[in-house]
C-alpha cells in the first residue's frame, strides 16, 4: 500500500500510522477463515443500504469535496490527518468511547482487496489480537458502491478492547475509506449511530 495511511485507535489516542499499521498479528489461516465465517452470518449487513443523513445530525465534507460524513450531536469535530475528517465522542478521562473518521484513498485501496488490506495493516508489529468478525463486497452507498469488514482488536498499549466498521466506497471521482469504531465496553451504546453514519455516508 506504499505510503499510505491507516487510521486505528491505540488507549486513548487517535493514531495515523503511515506505510504500516501498529496492531496484532493474524495468521494466514486466520485469514482463510474469515470469507466462510462470514457467510455464516449473511444478515449481518441488512443495515448498510444508501439511507438520508437525520435532520438533527451534522455533516462534513473532506477537503477534496469527494466525500461528506454525517454524525450525531453528542460527537464533536477533532483534528485528524490533512485531508481526512474525523469527530469522536471522548470520555471525561479523555478515552475514545466512539470515532468516525473519513480518510481520501492513500494506495492500493479497492472494492477487491478492502477486508485484506485492512487486516493486514491492523495485524502489523506488537499489537496482542485482531479478528476479522464479517465483511460484504458491492454494497450500494450514497454515490458508489462499497465493500466493508467488521472487526475487532485488543491494542498493545493498555490492552483496550475496540470493534469497528470500516469500508472502502468508490464514487465517480475516486475512493474513500470510512470508519466507525467504538470501544468494546461502549459498542452497544453507539453500534446504531456508528451503523447510521456509515450508511448515510456519501461519495461523488
Amino acid at each position: 500500500m506504499g505510503h499510505s495511511r491507516i487510521l486505528f485507535l491505540v488507549g486513548s489516542l487517535v493514531v495515523i500510522a503511515f506505510g504500516i499499521a501498529e496492531i496484532p498479528t493474524i495468521t494466514d489461516q486466520h485469514s482463510s477463515n474469515f470469507e466462510l465465517r462470514a457467510q455464516s452470518r449473511p444478515g449481518i449487513f441488512n443495515w448498510l443500504r444508501p439511507s438520508p443523513v437525520p435532520k438533527d445530525w451534522k455533516s462534513v465534507t473532506i477537503p477534496s469535496g469527494t466525500a461528506t460524513l454525517a454524525y450525531p450531536l453528542n460527537f464533536h469535530r477533532i483534528a485528524g490527518d490533512p485531508g481526512s475528517v474525523s469527530a469522536a465522542v471522548i470520555s471525561g478521562a479523555g478515552h475514545y468511547l466512539a470515532y468516525l473518521n473519513v480518510t481520501p484513498k492513500q494506495g492500493d485501496e479497492g472494492l477487491k482487496n478492502w477486508p485484506q488490506i485492512r487486516l493486514s495493516h491492523l495485524s502489523q508489529d506488537d499489537k496482542v489480537s485482531v479478528h476479522e468478525l464479517a465483511q460484504v463486497s458491492n454494497k450500494p452507498f450514497n454515490g458508489g458502491l462499497g465493500t466493508c469488514i467488521i472487526d475487532d482488536y485488543v491494542t498493545a498499549v493498555g490492552h483496550n478492547h475496540f470493534k469497528e466498521i470500516s469500508c472502502f466506497v468508490k464514487g465517480s471521482k475516486g475512493g474513500t475509506v470510512v470508519v466507525a469504531a467504538a470501544s468494546s465496553p461502549a459498542w452497544k451504546d453507539y453500534v446504531d449511530q456508528l451503523k447510521v453514519a456509515i450508511a448515510s455516508f456519501k461519495v461523488s
